[in-house]
């Protein structure tokens, strides 16, 4: 995947548990109101916490595997027979059964308040379903590490950090734990470009970054990291319950698209119900607009430090006038873009196919922004923009970055 699309969406939603629904109603982003309180205990939540029960009794490391309990008085007897006719007299089955029963493991007695352990004694398909039942206990012990809690804290964990949008499209619990232990390993670069940087500057070690090609290929990395534009990623991380109205209302003014529309922007990359090459259109504005919003940064993060030293703080209001007014030309340009692409994005929601008077106006808007943003009299050489070929950085190729969507096939049009 590359830097320009970050973080990808899933298919299956975790509040479907697994449901082939959620695809479908990906490019809707539709609310479940699964997520919208407490996860209910489980139907089984009875049976496991009865004080005599398997589950919350099976020792640590499992009872088949302990050593078995011989000439207990009481003892348990479990006799499992498969495969008995309905119409045949099943007391000389039963009577076999018990002639060939074995110690099997340990059980459970509660009597007067108190627990004790006895023999568990059966045939061998009685012993089979006991290592079975013990194995999925302890399957489920490396999750429900307390017997007596059965609550679903995984999904608890996620709601109390992220929102119904995100969780509604996040995939399986699988899937939403290893996205946020990837934002983990992002926080975790973030950190490693303080040290990298700091190391670098440091007249006692700056050797040890400047003398290692990995060292400085890294810092990098975790400078675009840092530093680019990623509106798919951020259209996930808005949704974390630490950005709050006021931080959220960021997304809108920095991408000029609202949460909304980009989620369905992304959720349409990876829409079932419409053919590939439809998909790979919107793959392909996801990166646009981040190459848009990184050179407008760049322009105007130079130009305003440049600025703050000319003028001062005191004369940075009618800096940004002027500034407004230079950039307002690539400005038009993109919202101009970003209307069509609402309008694309609205005909294949309810068609599932469009019509070639968007696709020719779509393209045509994609046209007017590189011209726009090539013809600025902002750029300037020593950006990391070629100026003359953008949406390409310096250093990057024809092939690095299309120029424009391949058309899709003849079929998604109606």
């Amino acid at each position: 995947m590359s830097n320009d699309v970050v973080m990808g969406g899933t298919a299956e939603s975790v509040a479907t548990r697994g449901s082939k629904t959620a695809t479908k109603s990906a490019a809707t982003t539709s609310a479940n109101s699964e997520y919208d309180g407490p996860v209910p205990p489980p139907r089984c939540r009875e049976a496991l916490l009865r004080a005599d029960s398997r589950w919350k009794n099976l020792p640590r490391n499992g009872g088949a595997s302990q050593s078995k309990l011989k000439d207990t008085n009481p003892r348990d007897i479990a006799l499992y027979i498969k495969d008995v006719k309905t119409d045949r007299d099943v007391s000389d089955v039963l009577q076999r059964a018990y002639n060939t029963k074995a110690n099997i493991a340990r059980d459970f007695v509660f009597k007067d308040g108190k627990k004790t352990k006895v023999a568990l004694e059966g045939n061998k398909p009685a012993e089979r379903l006991i290592a079975e039942l013990d194995g999925l206990i302890m399957l489920a012990r490396s999750i429900w590490s307390n017997p007596d809690d059965l609550s679903d804290w995984i999904q608890d964990m996620f709601q109390a950090r992220y929102r119904n949008p995100i969780l509604n499209l996040a995939g399986t619990k699988r899937e939403m734990l290893d996205r946020a232990l990837n934002w983990v390993d992002n926080w975790a670069e973030v950190r490693y470009r303080f040290l990298n940087h700091y190391l670098r500057d440091d007249p006692d070690h700056y050797g040890i970054i400047d003398n290692n090609n990995d060292f400085t290929y890294s810092g990098e990395q975790a400078n675009r990291l840092v530093h680019r534009s990623a509106i798919e990623a951020d259209n996930d991380l808005v949704e974390c319950r630490w950005f709050n109205d006021t931080y959220k209302s960021l997304y809108f003014h920095v991408y000029r698209l609202t949460i909304a529309q980009a989620r369905r922007l992304k959720s349409l990359t990876q829409w079932d119900e419409i053919d590939t090459t439809m998909r790979q259109v919107f793959s392909w504005t996801l990166g646009y607009i981040n190459r848009m919003i990184d050179w407008r940064q760049e322009i105007l993060r130079k130009m305003a430090r440049n600025a703050l030293q000319q003028v001062g703080a005191s004369g940075m209001a009618a800096h940004h006038r002027g500034m407004s007014a230079r950039i307002a030309p690539v400005t038009t340009a993109y919202h101009a873009f970003l209307q069509t692409l609402d309008t694309l994005m609205t005909e294949i929601k309810t068609n599932k196919k469009m019509s070639d008077r968007v696709w020719n106006c779509f393209n045509r808007r994609i046209t007017d922004l590189r011209n726009a943003v090539r013809a600025s009299p902002l750029n300037q050489q020593e950006y990391s923009w070629r100026n003359s070929m953008w949406p390409l950085r310096n250093g990057e190729g024809v092939s690095t970055f299309a120029l424009q969507p391949s058309r899709p096939h003849n079929l998604n049009f109606k």
